[in-house]
């Protein structure tokens, strides 16, 4: 039970959904085994512990065991008013409640109450040992959830001052931080957590694209761009194996001129490379693909605008027309219009109508901060150096036609810090596709 502290409730499993007066189990507590030891030790809390632990165990399956299962760590901290460890079990029961009761899934204040009297438990728990490391983790945690992140970060702040191993800190704390603006300090946490992680820790991927997260909001574009690579390698790693080789090359189209075998045993020693290559050509090649793809969609869709506004417009384009042709589940909700940064001007690529060549063709919003804004189609003359405007639409606040022109301005030569800079780089660019 102190070893397990933060689910002690779990070595009363007897498999069973109420509590039983007695069990078939001869290694399995029942009631009838606590009555009988709090009969022998009336005034040893560590009795009501268990039977509130026991209790609780059983609120999953009807709320009204919360009521018992409080009543008797209420009398555990009556009979050892100096231990925290009934404090903490009322607040780790507050905290279950907040999560597992209907008034819980009904509304929001139905989850927060709860909360905030776990964190009143834990308070009472701290007061009395202003060492105890588990009541510190479950109220930064409880703080976290009420949106109060600053209370949330100072707990994670004295959870590792007493566990500096604690990666679940390093990592909720980064998000605490990113919550309320600090993405620098959070790119460290993250990252702490990142090294202290085990390679086949799925929470990983996710440490992964919040700290890419962070370094998108620092305008840290290419560290960004790194972080949602390897997330998307984690999670590719698990869809390769319920996914045809068919979906798989409607995600990567840049792979259409490679052999089906060749891509099988890419497939097989990127991701599986302790499976035999028979097993995976049958999997990919005569697998009926339909496990619709999802987890990777946001992914594609944060680092295509990392590439998009680090100058890279084809391998941001790459990365929209993947969900857009390859996960069609989420094809219509992905907006097109996609940021190419920010300044006096707001500057948007359609990723939609792009067309890369010798000449680039695309269409890019201006939008102002009267709320109008014009859309214009451009061409790009990437060795010529050269840009045409060839037709354009201005727009009021209510999304009305103001004027529009299909005059050409002819080509003219691109002019330094514009927006003609700003195409001409992003769609000329010739590092290829990432993968």
């Amino acid at each position: 039970m102190k070893q397990k502290i933060d689910n002690a409730d779990t070595i009363f499993n007897s498999g069973g959904t109420k509590p039983d007066r007695s069990s078939p189990n001869p290694c399995t507590w029942s009631l009838a085994d606590l009555d009988s030891l709090a009969a022998k030790f009336p005034k040893d809390y560590r009795t009501a512990l268990l039977r509130g632990s026991y209790l609780n165990f059983f609120t999953t399956f009807d709320e009204k065991y919360y009521a018992d299962a409080l009543r008797e760590y209420q009398k555990a901290a009556l009979l050892n008013p100096q231990s925290p460890l009934p404090h903490y079990f009322i607040g780790h029961l507050y905290t279950r409640a907040s999560f597992w009761t209907k008034a819980a899934w009904a509304s929001d204040e139905g989850r927060d109450e709860p909360q905030r009297k776990a964190i009143l438990a834990y308070d009472k728990a701290i007061q009395l040992d202003p060492r105890f490391l588990p009541a510190y983790e479950l109220r930064a945690s409880a703080y976290h959830n009420l949106k109060q992140y600053r209370k949330a970060i100072r707990d994670y702040d004295k959870v590792l001052e007493l566990d500096p191993e604690n990666v679940t800190a390093y990592a909720d704390r980064g998000l605490a931080k990113m919550e309320v603006g600090q993405f620098l300090s959070a790119t460290v946490d993250l990252g702490d957590a990142i090294r202290r992680k085990k390679a086949d820790d799925h929470s990983l991927t996710y440490s992964h694209e919040h700290r890419g997260d962070a370094y998108a909001s620092l305008g840290m574009y290419r560290n960004a761009i790194a972080d949602y690579s390897q997330a998307l390698k984690d999670q590719l790693a698990n869809l390769t194996f319920l996914l045809n080789l068919k979906q798989i090359r409607g995600l990567y189209p840049e792979y259409d001129g490679v052999p089906d075998d060749t891509m099988v045993r890419k497939i097989n020693a990127l991701f599986w490379p302790e499976y035999d290559h028979s097993v995976m050509a049958k999997q990919l090649l005569e697998g009926e693909g339909k496990w619709p793809i999802t987890l990777v969609n946001d992914l594609y869709e944060k680092r295509g605008d990392a590439y998009l506004k680090s100058g890279d417009f084809r391998r941001g384009v790459l990365d929209f027309n993947r969900i857009f042709h390859g996960i069609p589940n989420f094809a219509d909700t992905v907006e097109r219009w996609r940021s190419l940064g920010s300044g006096k001007e707001n500057w948007y690529l359609d990723v939609k109508s792009v067309e890369f060549g010798s000449t680039s063709r695309l269409w890019i919003k201006t939008a102002r901060k009267d709320k109008t804004y014009t859309i214009a189609a451009y061409e790009i003359d990437c060795k010529g150096r050269r840009l045409n405007s060839s037709s354009s639409a201005t727009y009021d606040q209510q999304d009305q036609l103001v004027n529009s022109s299909e005059a050409s301005s002819g080509w003219l030569r691109i002019i330094p810090e514009t927006i003609g800079e700003t195409l001409y780089n992003g769609a000329c660019s010739t590092a290829g596709s990432s993968r």
